[in-house]
């Protein structure tokens, strides 16, 4: 009952990762054989971000690259950072990414609190479609440095609005406060309507 009251929201979601925010532990869930940090780490936690209250906690991710070049990106490289610990079976899970820790010589670390020191694999192209255009000699769909560039910063632009919004709605955005009304909440430009039912209560943006 306590590991479905703790991690539910994950399990519901079917995310392969777990996240608690007391312990700062990323723990791969029981049955996964298989992770891309990018994917299953990274944007598991913006997700995690945006439920609750989470932002309250630390955060728990860092990344560079993704620059542009021709015909993709350059892979990223994640730092786990504040403290942040991913757990996992060595002897059972297969890790796809780069990963690294701000704060110990490794981000992986057993249920027993032990280190680890895995082979790690990554993608320095994340597009199939251009690998194919390559493979064939055909270049004549191949995206430009500009067009890359700006749909990389499109990207992070939006990741970084969701994050600054959560912040806001959460009252952790200095000179923008949260007002809280029996049927309302707003802070700066985002309002919700707050609609109780019965034991339940609907929290829906305007």
């Amino acid at each position: 009952m306590l590991l479905w009251q703790t991690w539910a929201e994950d399990w519901a979601l079917q995310e392969k990762v777990s996240f608690n925010g007391v312990t700062k532990r990323i723990t791969v869930n029981a049955g996964v054989t298989s992770i891309d940090i990018r994917e299953d780490v990274y944007s598991a936690w913006i997700r995690w971000l945006e439920r609750e209250t989470n932002t309250q906690y630390l955060p728990a991710m860092r990344y560079t690259g993704l620059d542009p070049i021709p015909g993709g990106f350059t892979g990223a490289t994640y730092f786990l950072r504040n403290g942040w610990k991913l757990e996992y079976d060595a002897n059972v899970v297969a890790i796809a990414g780069v990963l690294y820790s701000d704060d110990y010589p490794t981000a992986y670390w057993s249920a027993a609190d032990l280190p680890i020191f895995p082979a790690t694999v990554s993608s320095l192209v994340n597009s199939a479609v251009v690998t194919q255009n390559v493979v064939t000699g055909d270049l004549s769909t191949l995206p430009s440095k500009e067009q890359i560039a700006n749909e990389v910063r499109a990207e992070l632009a939006a990741e970084l609005l969701r994050i600054i919004e959560l912040a806001k709605i959460h009252g952790l955005v200095a000179g923008t406060p949260l007002t809280v009304s029996p049927t309302n909440r707003s802070a700066g430009d985002i309002s919700q309507t707050v609609v109780e039912s019965g034991d339940t209560v609907t929290v829906s943006r305007v």
